[in-house]
């Protein structure tokens, strides 16, 4: 499979195979954050991996925001124990492109965006409606980076 770049986020690309790994991983590994899980209604994958860029954009490299390794180890191990066995486990890394040192990092990167919105978003959205409040955020956040969707080869019109 030929992976392309779906949208450019900032400095940030957003591959095909990111979304279908994003898809694979809200199955096994849903996120514990509510307006993470349940920001939109039907859902959006392509919309919120770039809503995860712009967050991880956002969270840089600041300490606070960072999982220890043991912390990224155990995300792994749960996610590993939602498979039958080890032969499941191997196809579902395999099917994704992934070793244990990729996993671990986009785990890494999965749980900064957590912990930013937790911090910076849920902890202040003290609202009736936190989901609404978190569109919002994302929103005001969206209109301030440099987001360019690019569309698919069969789109592009040739002159």
């Amino acid at each position: 499979m030929v992976d392309r770049i779906l949208a450019v986020v900032g400095e940030r690309l957003v591959l095909t195979s990111d979304l279908e790994l994003e898809r694979a991983l809200a199955e096994v590994d849903p996120s514990p954050v509510l307006v993470l899980r349940e920001s939109r209604d039907p859902p959006d994958p392509l919309q919120d991996a770039v809503d995860r860029a712009i967050i991880r954009g956002l969270a840089g490299s600041t300490a606070v925001y960072a999982p220890s390794d043991a912390e990224v180890r155990a995300r792994a191990e749960r996610i590993r124990s939602r498979f039958k066995d080890d032969i499941a486990w191997q196809v579902f890394l395999d099917r994704h492109g992934l070793d244990s040192d990729r996993l671990a990092g986009i785990l890494y990167s999965r749980l900064v965006v957590e912990r930013y919105v937790l911090r910076n978003v849920e902890q202040s959205a003290r609202h009736e409606d936190p989901l609404a409040y978190y569109r919002e955020w994302i929103g005001h956040h969206r209109a301030r980076v440099s987001i360019r969707m690019v569309p698919d080869i069969e789109q592009v019109v040739d002159p």
